[in-house]
């Protein structure tokens, strides 16, 4: 990163101890290797090595994420590529608290939330390819599926990506074709996570799930009610 890091390794300065100074900090990842970079006024700068994705828009990573703000209150969160970055490889921002799932669609995307705590740990988490690739056409395409089957309240959630289009309304039936709830989507913020009230869901069983997309797609997917 000219102008910004530079970090120089050697195996012939290493020692069996722990030097706060120079050493590299975990930044609580899972897998991979983590790097620290102290910056001049003590905030820690984590810089990220992987193995390339061997196969574009299909291989699933998620990178859990601490946010630090200088005050709670509304704030900006801004995510883009640095470098080169194949197009068919979609990003997306879980936010774990607020239930939504924000499709970073080409560019820099950017996501406002509100902070109750200066240091955010286990809220947000990084997903590249969270929404897949379109099997027969290798470019991103249409995602309809529940978190969490079956269902054991009136409450639906529901992940639905589009590579070009947005949902309009939604209906849920018996799967006898009996409409039990219906409802229009709130679109925004990029949000692809929707949280679905259907208080006519109230037997156990089978129902199905009727989704209306603005380039009159349509897109179905079965409930199951505990």
């Amino acid at each position: 990163l000219p102008d910004d890091i530079y970090i120089d390794m050697s195996r012939a300065d290493a020692t069996p101890g722990y030097d706060q100074i120079y050493d590299a900090e975990s930044m609580g990842r899972t897998s991979g290797a983590g790097l620290s970079v102290k910056e001049r006024d003590g905030r820690p700068c984590a810089v990220q090595f992987d193995a390339p994705i061997r196969e574009a828009g299909k291989e699933q990573r998620y990178y859990p994420l601490t946010v630090t703000s200088p005050a709670v209150g509304q704030t900006l969160l801004e995510i883009g590529p640095e470098g080169d970055w194949n197009p068919m490889n979609t990003v997306s921002l879980i936010d774990t608290k607020e239930g939504k799932t924000i499709l970073m669609a080409g560019g820099m995307g950017s996501y406002t939330f509100n902070i109750t705590s200066k240091k955010e740990e286990g809220r947000f988490i990084l997903a590249i390819n969270h929404v897949l690739a379109d099997k027969a056409t290798g470019m991103p395409g249409a995602q309809l599926r529940l978190l969490g089957n079956p269902v054991t309240g009136d409450r639906i959630d529901l992940l639905l990506a589009h590579p070009t289009a947005r949902p309009l309304r939604w209906e849920l039936s018996s799967i006898q074709g009996v409409k039990v709830a219906a409802g229009q989507f709130s679109l925004s913020d990029g949000n692809v996570q929707y949280g679905l009230m259907a208080p006519g869901m109230r037997a156990s069983g089978l129902y199905v799930l009727r989704v209306e997309l603005d380039n009159g797609e349509v897109q179905t997917i079965k409930v199951m009610r505990k």
